[in-house]
């Protein structure tokens, strides 16, 4: 999520202090980093398992909601489940009620872009569009078919009655491969997860591994990014690879963003234009 507006960092401190209070009073831990303009809020949560036995019910979660300054506002980065966007979506409120003027809240999602070749392609020109970055390879990719709705379900022929909802494939070169062309062409499957490794064109030339998704396929919402880990390039050759650094992070975080905000807008315009989706 870009948070787009004249937001002040001592605001936005204000807030994350005010919904830290809450967590910590609802008997959970919370604390706050704070590097420069950039905050992050760390939690400690407990949740309830019914299905599991009573001594196993208790379950002991951590989460984190980083807010990245932006020559626009500020980038939010989250852990994509229930709580962590609850306690994310809170902050935002409070931020709201404490700035002067109104900020915009610009989620990444294709919600409104229902052909599956579409949803594809935001995935497949999203890795190739990173500006300073080419793609090298593309390790993993993750397809999702939705089910029909039980309304469908009834016209369906007998043929359609064992649904595959998830189909993941690993390798190399994985978007060249001919069983996802195959999935991706013919059988109403989109890309909905996919890991890739980019390439600095510029400077030292390091490959950064990266893993961007939503975390709510069937309406592709709750967009997530990941910067996995980097491989120094030294002497013409790829290294070990490490942990990435949080300034590695932040701006790759804000680069893929950008670029998926753009990607997002070109498709919708598309649906504008073009009218009904075929």
């Amino acid at each position: 999520m870009d948070l787009v507006g004249a937001i002040d960092p001592e605001e936005l401190k204000f807030a994350l202090e005010a919904i830290k209070k809450e967590i910590i009073a609802n008997g959970d831990v919370a604390h706050i980093v704070r590097s420069g303009n950039d905050f992050t809020l760390k939690v400690q949560y407990s949740l309830i398992d019914y299905k599991k036995t009573e001594f196993a019910q208790q379950q002991i979660k951590d989460g984190v909601v980083e807010f990245i300054k932006s020559a626009d506002g500020y980038l939010i980065n989250n852990a994509q489940n229930e709580f962590m966007n609850t306690v994310r979506d809170e902050i935002v409120a409070k931020v709201d009620t404490l700035v002067p003027d109104d900020i915009e809240r610009i989620t990444v999602n294709l919600y409104d872009v229902i052909n599956p070749k579409m949803r594809t392609r935001f995935f497949i020109d999203l890795s190739t569009s990173l500006d300073g970055f080419s793609r090298r390879d593309v390790s993993d990719v993750y397809v999702y078919k939705p089910k029909l709705d039980a309304d469908d379900e009834e016209l369906a022929s007998d043929e359609h009655e064992t649904h595959i909802e998830k189909v993941l494939l690993k390798g190399n070169g994985v978007t060249r491969s001919s069983l996802l062309l195959d999935l991706v062409d013919e059988d109403a499957f989109y890309i909905f997860k996919m890991c890739w490794t980019a390439q600095r064109t510029l400077g030292n030339g390091d490959v950064i591994s990266v893993e961007v998704l939503f975390a709510d396929p069937k309406n592709c919402m709750d967009f997530s990014i990941l910067v996995k880990s980097v491989y120094p390039y030294v002497d013409g050759k790829v290294g070990k690879k490490r942990a990435p650094l949080k300034s590695e992070i932040d701006s790759m975080s804000r680069l893929i963003e950008k670029a998926a905000r753009e990607q997002m807008q070109k498709l919708k315009a598309e649906c504008t234009q073009g009218g009904d989706q075929v």
